[in-house]
């Protein structure tokens, strides 16, 4: 009686899948909080061992239109254009602008995005990086090895832009994160 996944993405050890109706699934290992259902859990750890739904109203009540997983840390992006993170934070990857980890799933402050629409996201293990729907890609986390593309090894516990020259000046669509 569920709704149809629509999408699904994997971490480390845990995936997560959005539904037709835009509520979310989240499955496996939860110790570090990146399934989002607080102190609830199956076995020891949060782990969930069968899927579990989280309902819109934990993102402000819009849909989800797309999650992504990291090494232990998920996003979701609504079709508000918000997103939103909870698990493990200790590079920052959650974007909240410290690094506090979160068992529940956070809105990172739209501010932060310079009030754009976010409509694409992708996780590495200890960093994330969004599309706004004006091509704008945000880049936020572990900043070793150049990975989030500002020309520099900084960690970055917010989402910052990246100068839209560095595509050629074209609109990015789709972004991914190893």
């Amino acid at each position: 009686g569920a709704a149809p996944v629509v999408e699904v993405a994997a971490g480390k050890l845990h995936w997560a899948a959005v539904l037709e109706d835009g509520a979310v699934l989240t499955c496996g290992s939860g110790y570090a909080g990146q399934l989002g259902h607080g102190d609830e859990g199956d076995a020891p750890g949060r782990d969930k061992l069968r899927p579990a739904r989280l309902e819109r109203a934990v993102f402000g009540g819009a849909p989800v239109v797309l999650v992504a997983c990291g090494y232990h840390h998920t996003l979701a992006v609504t079709g508000a254009g918000r997103v939103y993170t909870s698990g493990y934070n200790s590079s920052g990857q959650l974007g909240t602008g410290n690094r506090t980890s979160s068992q529940v799933f956070m809105p990172v402050d739209q501010g932060q995005f310079e009030d754009a629409h976010i409509v694409m996201a992708a996780c590495g293990a200890f960093h994330s990086v969004a599309v706004s729907a004006e091509g704008d890609v945000f880049t936020w986390g572990l900043g070793g090895s150049g990975r989030l593309g500002h020309n520099d090894q900084q960690t970055r516990l917010a989402p910052a832009r990246l100068e839209q020259g560095q595509f050629g000046g074209g609109k990015v669509v789709l972004v991914a994160a190893g």
